[in-house]
């Protein structure tokens, strides 16, 4: 079983300050639990490595929707 911490990441102060945070508790943490953090730019940029051309309007709705490209 692994834990997912899904988030959304930022390049300003605040988002240097939270990964330092997650970086921490993956140390923390130690291996103890199957942990990993993904910023959901990382989920979408999967996610599109694996939809097919059917989607691509889709895909495109989402990028525009959530990441405003």
């Amino acid at each position: 079983m692994t834990l997912v911490y899904l988030f959304y990441d930022d390049d300003g102060p605040e988002g240097v300050l939270h990964r330092q945070d997650v970086a921490t508790l993956t140390d923390l943490l130690g291996g103890e639990v199957n942990f990993r953090a993904l910023p959901y730019q990382q989920m979408f940029q999967d996610l599109v490595g694996h939809s097919s051309a059917d989607s691509a309007d889709y895909v495109d709705y989402l990028r525009t929707r959530y990441f405003g490209e």
